[in-house]
């Protein structure tokens, strides 16, 4: 199943509870406590506007997450990270 676990800039400028969390890094931490099994992420260079950290601050291995793939395409980087 597919998650979109895409949180909007709202949630970078302003005090917000996502779930109960009053993070994003919380709520991002409670959705791979809980919620994810497995993430399929495409990671492509943008020069322009603010880059954002997904996983800024949130320990993956202890969170039980692997990286099971890699694979490079012409536009992006394509990386699969499991639960183990």
């Amino acid at each position: 199943m597919a998650t979109n676990l895409a949180l909007t800039p709202l949630c970078s400028t302003a005090p917000v509870v996502i779930n109960g969390e009053p993070t994003r890094k919380a709520a991002v931490t409670l959705a791979l406590k809980e919620l994810i099994d497995e993430m399929h992420i495409a990671i492509s260079s943008v020069l322009l506007g603010q880059r954002e950290q997904l996983f800024e601050g949130v320990d993956l291995p202890a969170l039980s997450y692997a990286c099971t793939q890699q694979v490079a395409s012409p536009r992006a980087m394509h990386v699969v990270i499991n639960r183990q």
